[in-house]
């Protein structure tokens, strides 16, 4: 019996052999089991035999992990900070035994230098999109990565959250009972993700969108006309939420 351990015959076990280091996090997709170490990641599915789990023929993968807390799943792939043994971190999502880089050059740079002591990943779906959250506590911020638009648009999918001048209230994410379910780092509260609300527990959201610096043949470019277009509320009587405000500076 497969969950009987006294029924295991001793000699059913296996080791990673091809190309071995230390293993990082375990991660289950369908039939095939990942094995992401610190360089390499191996795939082994399950085919069923007296030993269910092989190892594909091509499943190992020239990339590993920077740590076991940066992965997350999703209904069709893995994503995690990759790094290899010639250096570098990215962002990239695995699937089978393909896998594509998600990160842009920005996100790559900030990575190079950023410490994973107490990062955190989780992913979850709002309005029919995908995204993944990055919480990187040492240096007070988080990203979070619209995996929808990673693969083909990376420099657009990414954006920086912050719940005032520390990484984003939510830590750890649940999905129970229809609801969004987030944990925090420094305190035992839990709170819910609602679109509804314009506040991280009590502390107000500032959203900021920074375009691009242009120039012409390294000259000022005057414009006498500017249009912004966005789709306008008209706030809440009281609390946060009523007049709101929009800046340009």
């Amino acid at each position: 019996l497969s969950n009987d351990g006294t029924s295991w015959d001793a000699l059913d076990f296996a080791n990673a052999e091809r190309k071995p280091d230390d293993i990082l996090s375990i991660e289950t997709l369908g039939r095939d089991i990942y094995f992401i170490g610190e360089n390499t990641t191996e795939v082994w599915t399950n085919t069923g035999g007296r030993f269910p789990f092989e190892p594909y023929t091509n499943g190992v993968l020239e990339i590993g992990c920077v740590s076991g807390n940066t992965t997350a799943k999703t209904a069709s792939g893995i994503v995690f900070i990759a790094q290899t043994e010639r250096g570098g971190l990215q962002v990239v999502g695995l699937s089978g035994t393909n896998y594509k880089k998600l990160s842009n050059t920005a996100i790559d740079y900030v990575l190079t230098g950023a410490s994973f002591n107490n990062v955190s990943a989780f992913i979850f779906e709002q309005d029919s999109h995908i995204f993944y959250q990055l919480n990187l506590p040492d240096l007070n911020l988080s990203y979070v990565c619209d995996l929808a638009l990673a693969v083909e648009y990376p420099e657009i999918a990414w954006h920086t959250s912050t719940t005032g001048s520390n990484e984003h209230i939510s830590y750890v994410h649940a999905y129970f009972n229809k609801v969004h379910i987030t944990g925090t780092r420094t305190f035992g509260n839990l709170h819910i993700l609602d679109r509804g609300v314009y506040t991280d527990s009590g502390i107000e959201i500032i959203r900021e969108a920074v375009a691009r610096h242009m120039h012409v043949q390294r000259k000022r470019v005057r414009y006498d006309r500017f249009e912004l277009e966005f789709e306008a509320g008209v706030g809440l009587l009281e609390g946060q939420g009523s007049n709101p405000i929009v800046m340009l500076d």
